[in-house]
């Protein structure tokens, strides 16, 4: 028996579904710190990343 993922699978690509593409939006001050961590969540293929410097310019972003 294989242990169960805490993170539930939106489709099963072994049935011919595709998994879902997952959005994150990055947002810290330190501008290298948010790019090096835009930049290793954008490397995983189902990752689309965004990154914003501040409260505000993250509100911007979602809309």
């Amino acid at each position: 028996m294989e242990p169960r993922s805490p993170y539930p699978q939106l489709s099963d690509p072994t049935d011919g579904g595709s998994v879902a593409r997952i959005r994150v939006l990055v947002v810290d001050d330190h501008r290298i710190f948010a790019e090096s961590l835009a930049a290793a969540l954008a490397a995983e293929p189902d990752v689309d990343v965004s990154a914003a410097g501040s409260g505000p310019a993250a509100l911007r972003a979602l809309e």
